[in-house]
């Protein structure tokens, strides 16, 4: 038997229903969630203005409004595709509008990512007195996780394809993505054609960085997963129609955040999966340099209110290692500990 599990960000009020765990975990789930911060958005290009001649005709509507009017409705733009929409009518809209595609592109993005957030994947058989030691403040007392919450949850954004890096590449095709959607369901407004490649916004995103500079924080506990100690080579390639992307930090962050009073999971794995240890904490994904950066931080604290990170990447392997050979039917060697 089994349950089904559910992905709840606790900050944004967002979830991910699941299936059973043994019939998702081979797919990866968490890995079309965004765990990374969205990267500063970089300001589209400046054009400078045509020289100014007088004219008999005077501007009606928005074109005779003083720039500090229009600044003002940009400010009232949230959705950055309208932004985007009122800067392509004219040379002196776009370069007013150049900080508000920024502030919209990044609240938006924002909006999309659980980096930081307190994260739990709860099964149906949790029982409501049954909490993570991360959620015993009061808060949740008395709280059903899998079945009230749902009532005032919203689905996660879920992106079409896992998430590669600090999730740049992902963003740029969101961003193509968005303004297409809007070309087609607005054809009869202003939205000239060429602009189904995108790359002007698209450049907007920084580049991206290679999963091997990568590590999952848990910021709640201060302990820290790196990418390179993954079991990326346990599973034969031939057996990877079972699954629809390969092995990466989301995996490991799953791996830890599950958390039901029912042990069932529908798989072969006898471990105790569903006592999560991190269930309920805070977790992102960011590059070893930034860990690093925040080390360095933490030893200049003098009275030691940065704790130090520990390094957990070999325990953590270990569980994934185990996981996923009982999910594929994998003999492992005796183990040496």
């Amino acid at each position: 038997m089994g349950q089904f599990w559910r992905l709840l960000n606790l900050d944004k009020s967002q979830m991910e229903s699941l299936v059973k765990m043994g019939e998702t975990f081979h797919e990866g789930p968490l890995s079309c969630i965004m765990l990374s911060y969205p990267p500063p958005i970089k300001l589209v290009p400046y054009f400078k203005p045509h020289p100014s001649s007088p004219s008999p005709v005077r501007n009606k509507g928005i074109h005779g409004l003083p720039n500090e009017i229009v600044d003002e409705i940009f400010g009232h733009q949230e959705d950055y595709v309208d932004c985007i929409r009122l800067a392509l009518t004219g040379r002196r809209y776009w370069n007013l509008a150049r900080p508000h595609i920024k502030r919209a592109m990044t609240a938006n993005f924002a909006s999309l990512s659980w980096a930081g957030d307190r994260i739990i994947c709860v099964g149906d058989g949790n029982e409501v007195d049954d909490l993570p030691p991360a959620l015993k403040t009061g808060e949740f007392t008395g709280v059903d996780l899998y079945f009230t919450l749902q009532e005032h949850f919203k689905d996660a954004y879920n992106f079409s394809r896992p998430i590669e890096g600090l999730g740049r590449k992902s963003l740029r095709l969101k961003i193509r993505g968005d303004l297409m959607n809007d070309f087609y369901e607005h054809l009869d407004k202003p939205f000239p054609h060429e602009l189904s490649s995108a790359h002007i916004f698209m450049g907007c995103i920084p580049e991206d960085v290679d999963d091997d500079s990568l590590v999952l924080r848990n910021l709640s506990k201060h302990e820290f997963v790196r990418y390179s100690e993954l079991p990326f080579d346990l599973v034969p390639r031939e057996q990877w129609y079972w699954s629809q992307v390969d092995v990466d930090l989301t995996w490991a962050a799953l791996a830890r955040i599950c958390w039901s009073t029912d042990p069932g999971t529908s798989m072969a794995y006898d471990g105790d999966m569903h006592r999560g240890v991190w269930a309920g904490d805070r977790l992102d994904i960011v590059s070893v340099e930034e860990l690093q950066e925040e080390g360095k931080e933490g030893e200049r604290e003098r009275e030691g209110e940065v704790a130090d990170w520990k390094d957990v990447s070999k325990a953590v392997a270990k569980e994934l290692t185990l996981i996923l050979a009982s999910q594929f039917d994998i003999a492992l060697p005796p183990s040496s500990d």
